[in-house]
């Protein structure tokens, strides 16, 4: 079993990642469970103590914020109010809300804008075909390889597709996978 410090250290690490006001507790659950290689629900005898290092977790990045001083404007209000799922009794079966969870190999945060203009010269087409290394990823024990090409929006990047077995409760499914990985800004690099 992992040792309560090594779960404390995971559970703060992921959530350095996630909007704080979009992950539930449950989530961390399920991550810790997947991270670690542990059946379905293994973490929920631990729900009290990972719910006080989430709490903890929160506390200081309070004091963080409250220790920055802000010198814009608050953003404004969004235009579209979404309801709030609804929540059982106890608060803790909502189904998760992330769709997708990125780490990136430095541990940043991916800006969401300016990309393109800052990538458009990094490189030329001929760089990226001499320098491109293969696309070599795993997902669900199935390894999947795809060669950088460039695509018909001249946009760089690598493609691999196929079909892959995938578990699902105690059964072996096959699924079609499609991954797509385009470099920004790349459609601007000159011939």
């Amino acid at each position: 079993m992992v040792s309560d410090k090594q779960l404390k250290e995971d559970v703060f690490s992921f959530l350095r990642t996630q909007e704080l006001d979009k992950v539930s507790r449950k989530t961390v659950r399920r991550h810790l469970e997947t991270k670690h290689g542990l059946e379905n629900k293994a973490m929920d005898d631990k729900k009290q103590v990972i719910n006080d290092w989430i709490q903890e977790f929160v506390s200081q990045q309070q004091d963080d914020d409250d220790d920055d001083v802000d010198d814009d404007p608050p953003p404004p209000p969004a235009t579209k109010k979404r309801k709030a799922p609804a929540e059982d009794a106890a608060g803790d079966d909502e189904k998760p809300k992330v769709k997708t969870q990125i780490t990136t190999r430095t541990g940043v945060i991916a800006p969401t804008k300016g990309l393109k203009e800052e990538q458009k010269n990094a490189m030329s087409p001929q760089d990226f075909e001499e320098q491109a290394g293969l696309l070599e990823l795993d997902v669900f024990g199935n390894k999947i390889v795809g060669a950088p090409r460039t695509f018909t929006s001249s946009n760089r990047g690598w493609y691999a597709g196929g079909k892959i077995q995938v578990p699902v409760g105690d059964q072996l499914l096959w699924a079609q996978l499609g991954i797509n990985i385009t470099i920004v800004g790349s459609k601007e690099w000159e011939e």
